[in-house]
């Protein structure tokens, strides 16, 4: 549910107003308890003064146009297919409402709470007989009220084992038939998932059996939703550009009161609608409504190993707001591949200057990369540097849009095609590396917020944004 904005960037390319339009986000990397600021800082969830703005909200899939100037080789890479988590690997989908719909209809089954009440579902329960006399007995007419209520108990028990089938499906401890019957690999799966849940294991479908059952679709269900809130929270974001998490959350609750989502049943009949777009009316606080904004970075490197604690601030109407937080990979023990011996690479302690941001950069593989990665590797997901890449810079000299791609620091600021090494721990060679989906919040904010000029192709490194001179974001890097 991450939305198509209404205030598109200054910036000429068609597909670059498309890319920075669907941007893909979670937030599990902002910090959710409370933050300590220093002294002089103000948390931006505290501005109270606030402003009521109107927001079309965009709710389908986006594309990624390359920036290849060969026209031969241009590609669109189109996501409609989340199931292969690509919104972690950058790639934009659009939310699917069936597996939360499917869950959802395997829990709180009152109907089978009865049924095992009076029989738990046992080796007797169903068979390939009863079947038969359902399609015998439904195929009958004038049938008697004795014949009527044994008819709808045989129906009611095989579709109770066609349930019980599909929650073991879904678990993936059984691989036979959904049909209501009741096989030897059907109590060999209740047994499997008994021994997990920590139950009897005597493969009888039981008042505990099935309460464990509901429970692991509730939690399933509860998942979901979160993800949903999150994919929603993100389109908010590309919508308002409202980045300080608890702001973002605030406009999540007030968009679900608006829309009426207040239940599980009711998200799902919400993107069951297939809506494209829906229209908000948010208060959004003030210090996001200005043109421009007088924003910092730091950089603080944790004691031991290479992750650091990466922070934004806004200067505002004299405080300094902290609009979010999240983890970074930095420097530490890495692989030359030159030599293939392990080194220690730094990320030096300084003030720096990013003076533009790349989009889809091509990744040139540097000298520590050796001899297996000899050709650049095009912009995509197995980038190493993501959607979105910028260089450091100690000068707060303007550089050409010619000038070699590396800054004259030497460390850069960028995504990464591993998620897995921000999420658990990794090392970088020197530079910043942001999860993407946090990269691909921060740039385009960057890109919305700070005064910047045209965009320019350059060959083979990607399209480069240059920022005006007084609009360099600095950024303070130290222990």
């Amino acid at each position: 549910m991450f939305l198509e904005i209404l205030l598109y960037f200054n910036i000429s390319s068609i597909y670059m107003k498309k890319l920075l339009a669907g941007v893909v986000s979670s937030f599990m990397f902002f910090n959710a308890t409370p933050i300590i600021f220093p002294i002089s800082s103000v948390s931006a969830a505290q501005i109270e003064n606030q402003s009521t703005q109107y927001f079309n909200v965009s709710l389908g899939s986006n594309f990624i146009p390359s920036p290849i100037s060969d026209s031969k080789n241009k590609k669109s890479y189109f996501i409609d297919d989340p199931s292969k988590d690509l919104n972690k690997f950058s790639l934009y989908y659009k939310f699917d409402s069936s597996k939360l719909k499917k869950y959802l209809n395997l829990i709180d089954n009152d109907f089978l709470k009865k049924i095992i009440l009076d029989k738990s579902i046992k080796k007797d329960f169903t068979s390939s007989k009863d079947l038969e006399e359902i399609v015998s007995l439904s195929q009958k007419k004038g049938l008697s009220d004795k014949e009527q209520r044994y008819l709808s108990l045989l129906q009611l028990r095989v579709y109770a084992v066609k349930v019980i089938q599909e929650k073991l499906k879904l678990e993936e401890g059984y691989t036979g038939l959904v049909d209501g019957i009741v096989r030897e690999d059907f109590f060999k799966a209740i047994k499997t998932y008994q021994v997990a849940h920590g139950l009897k294991s005597d493969g009888i479908v039981g008042q505990e059996t099935l309460a464990a059952l509901n429970r692991s679709y509730s939690e399933i269900v509860s998942s979901e939703i979160s993800e949903f809130r999150k994919f929603f929270a993100f389109r908010l974001f590309q919508s308002t550009f409202v980045i300080n998490p608890e702001d973002l959350s605030r406009l999540v609750e007030d968009s679900f009161k608006q829309l009426n989502l207040s239940t599980p049943e009711s998200i799902v009949k919400f993107l069951e609608s297939n809506q494209s777009s829906v229209d908000l009316k948010l208060n959004l606080p003030e210090n996001y409504l200005v043109k421009n904004m007088d924003l910092e970075a730091e950089i603080i490197k944790e004691k031991q190993g290479s992750m650091g604690t990466f922070r934004i601030y806004q200067n505002y109407k004299n405080n300094k707001l902290q609009l979010f937080e999240t983890r970074t990979v930095l420097g530490g023990i890495n692989k030359d591949g030159s030599t293939g011996k392990m080194r220690k690479f730094s990320t030096p302690n300084g003030v720096y200057y990013i003076h533009r941001v790349i989009v889809l950069p091509f990744w040139n593989p540097p000298g520590w990369a050796g001899k297996t990665s000899k050709t650049s590797r095009l912009p995509g997901p197995l980038n190493a540097y993501g959607l979105y890449m910028a260089e450091y810079f100690k000068s707060t000299n303007p550089v050409d849009y010619s000038y070699a791609c590396f800054g004259d620091a030497k460390i850069r600021i960028h995504s990464t095609s591993n998620p897995n090494s921000v999420e658990f721990g990794g090392s970088s060679h020197g530079c910043t590396r942001l999860h993407p989906q946090i990269a691909n919040m921060f740039f385009p904010f960057l890109l919305h917020y700070l005064p910047h000029k045209e965009m320019k192709y350059v060959d083979s490194r990607g399209d480069i944004i240059p920022f005006e001179k007084d609009s360099f974001l600095k950024v303070v890097i130290h222990d």
